[in-house]
């Protein structure tokens, strides 16, 4: 595993028509590029790269880098953002080693034009085997098939075309355990709890093939998140999520769908925290403007199916499980938005109500969730 690596210089220039960005380190660094929209940027997440005190670049713009921007997003992640003044894709990316007294050097060659779905991994470094997550597993129930957790590309042709794809993600993970109960529970761990029922509940259905976006305690990017929901397999997207609240007396089930504007302050401020987990301190409350996509007739009607969905899950949850009051609710979740497909957010509960905590812990209280699901789901796919 590469140690921490130190960030020594960003230098802009121009290069055959080309806005060029030369980022210097004094190790080999570890990277992923991808992109954001409204505004346009371009993101680069380096792991183990501490900045020094008082660094600053070089260059602050040229080309079609208006601005730069860059900070820790957590334990392990440096993130430097270009600000871009238009749409742009990333002509090239290549490492450099030391040659003639040099630095190493990441480029990044940029060119306009439309930029990549946003979200999608441009470039990044090859993984180093040895830095694979080794962090203790979350207890619960065995996942069953559960080996492959990594969505594929296009829908694989071994799966029956009646067959429906499903992406369950397990909020939070790793160094970000979420919510934690007055007990201890972590929310990252029943969370996965919950994600493992359900994902065995509509196996055992024989009507889903069901991908986990993490089957153990590890923090999965948002960005890796949405390149595997985004390839073109999944029907629908679930993010689970459980909650806390400071009065330790609300309690009740949620769901959430996409919306630009929230549908009460609660909603606000719930896909607030969520937001803020998913993208660190650096984040710019642009990410959350959906406004932009709205228009898009195709995303319309995948707003309506989650909708759709949602409705009937309430329907199914309403004689099973405790519900808040208005237990369907909208805001802009920036997970939700960055699938661009039929989705959901699942608060399960809120661990900060000690009777609602010890229920989430119960697997037969977590089955009743599973199978309300399934239901939903499978009332769904017949009238849509």
């Amino acid at each position: 595993m590469l140690g921490a690596q130190n960030l020594i210089d960003i230098r802009l220039g121009m290069q055959q028509g080309l806005t060029r960005v030369i980022i210097e380190t004094d190790q080999e660094v570890n990277y992923k590029i991808f992109n954001l929209s409204g505004p346009p940027r371009m993101i680069i997440d380096f792991t183990n790269l501490k900045v020094p005190p008082g660094f600053g670049p070089r260059h602050q713009n040229q080309g079609l880098v208006r601005g730069i921007r860059y900070g820790q997003f957590n334990a392990q992640i440096t993130r430097i953002v270009l600000d871009l003044t238009e749409s742009s894709q990333l002509a090239e990316a290549f490492s450099l080693t030391p040659q003639g007294g040099a630095a190493y050097r990441l480029v990044l060659d940029l060119t306009a034009g439309i930029s990549a779905p946003e979200g999608l991994v441009l470039a990044e470094s090859k993984t180093d085997p040895s830095a694979a997550h080794t962090q203790g597993q979350a207890s619960g129930p065995a996942c069953q098939n559960c080996d492959g957790i990594i969505l594929p590309l296009a829908r694989p042709a071994e799966i029956a075309p009646q067959k429906y794809i499903i992406v369950i993600d397990p909020g939070h993970g790793g160094q970000d355990p979420g919510a934690i109960a007055s007990s201890g529970l972590r929310e990252a761990d029943l969370v996965l709890d919950m994600a493992i029922e359900i994902a065995n509940e509509l196996r055992q259905s024989q009507r889903y093939e069901v991908y986990l976006t993490r089957a153990d305690d590890r923090k999965i990017d948002l960005s890796e998140r949405a390149e595997l929901a985004r390839g073109r397999a999944a029907d629908f997207f679930l993010s689970i999520h459980a909650n806390a609240n400071p009065d330790s007396k609300f309690r009740g089930f949620m769901v959430f769908t996409l919306s630009d504007s929230a549908s009460d302050s609660y909603a606000q401020e719930v896909a607030a925290r969520e937001n803020r987990a998913e993208l660190g301190p650096i984040a710019d409350i642009r990410d959350m403007d959906i406004g932009s996509i709205l228009g898009d007739i195709l995303f319309r009607d995948t707003l309506n199916q989650s909708i759709d969905f949602a409705t009937r899950l309430i329907q199914e949850l309403s004689e099973q499980v405790h519900l808040t009051n208005s237990p369907h609710r909208r805001a802009g979740f920036v997970v939700l938005k960055s699938v661009r497909m039929p989705s959901a957010l699942l608060e399960i509960g809120h661990l900060s109500n000690r009777s609602e905590a010890n229920a989430l812990q119960n697997r037969s209280h977590r089955r009743k969730i599973a199978v309300a699901v399934r239901k939903a789901l499978d009332a769904h796919f017949t009238n849509n």
